[in-house]
């Protein structure tokens, strides 16, 4: 199935839903992925291979297999033109074998006008699926409701609409260890028209943002209180015995140490009949807000 150019061309200012449509399909491949690989148990990469705005008369494929596909007619709540899921005879061959567990080899060999019954409910319910995967995923100001039609094995079921409608159309493209094939979906353009960037939530003001470091003060982290640090030869260190003794310097200088990091100056003492460490300043810091606390 290929896209041939319409012989009419849409508006050019249609084509500024076409980044946003990109974004809004990303996320219904990943989707769709999902529920393929858990329904087959086996990994369907799938992709936007392609977004365009055109007419239907442009989703089409060769005259000889023009029927060879499952065309699904969906109505659009708020518009009168319908959407549409084309589903290619090859991609559908490809899920059933899946299906059957013949991995990526085909369940039936393609031939023209030879979509079968099976073929058609698998293609009936991934459209259910690919249309409720769409109005999720949709970022517009108002939401989008695609209810399920008709499912019929020929492109005569879109022949009632205009052919200059312009569409936005959507290529999915699935694969595994080959190319599955394509899905197109065809939106009326109209509804786009509510789309807009997606936006990260705004921030609140200033006065009101926790600073990062509060959102950790409560965890429990250890702190060592150093009397000393020494420096001495290995053989020294391996030689100590029992009653010998080391210098540590001055009796009044401590530090409490975090993360091997020293973080306060100070000096040990007693609080209470118990041993304890009295703050004289930060490390890290001229000033002494912490001066006298034990």
């Amino acid at each position: 199935m290929s896209l041939q150019a319409p012989p009419r061309s849409p508006p050019d200012e249609g084509f500024a839903v076409v980044p946003l449509l990109h974004e809004v399909f990303g996320g219904v491949a990943r989707r769709l992925r999902a529920q393929l690989t858990t329904r087959t148990g086996v990994d369907s990469p799938t992709c936007v291979a392609m977004v365009t705005v055109s007419t239907l008369e442009a989703l089409c494929s060769d005259s000889e297999y023009e029927d060879a596909a499952l065309w699904c007619s969906n109505t659009v709540v708020g518009t009168p033109d319908p959407a549409y899921v084309v589903f290619e005879r090859r991609l559908l061959g490809r899920l059933m074998g899946r299906l059957f567990g013949e991995g990526d080899v085909e369940a039936f060999e393609p031939r023209a006008n030879a979509v079968t019954e099976v073929e058609q409910v698998i293609g009936a319910r991934m459209c259910r699926e690919l249309t409720e995967a769409i109005c999720s995923c949709w970022g517009g100001a108002e939401p989008l409701v695609i209810r399920p039609g008709a499912v019929a094995r020929s492109r005569r079921v879109c022949a009632d609409v205009d052919p200059v409608t312009p569409y936005a159309i959507i290529a999915l493209e699935l694969s595994g260890e080959t190319p599955h094939g394509r899905l197109f979906v065809a939106l009326p353009l109209g509804v786009t028209a509510t789309l807009a960037p997606r936006r990260p939530p705004p921030k609140p003001p200033l006065a009101r943002r926790i600073p990062r470091f509060e959102r950790v003060l409560d965890v429990q982290v250890e702190v060592v209180i150093e009397l000393a640090r020494l420096e001495m030869p290995l053989r020294r260190l391996h030689g100590l015995r029992a009653g010998d003794e080391l210098p540590l310097g001055a009796l009044g200088e401590a530090c409490a140490c975090f993360a091997e990091r020293q973080v306060f100056l100070g000096e040990p003492g007693t609080s209470g009949g118990l041993r304890s460490f009295r703050v004289k300043r930060r490390v890290d810091s001229p000033s002494s807000p912490g001066e006298g606390d034990r």
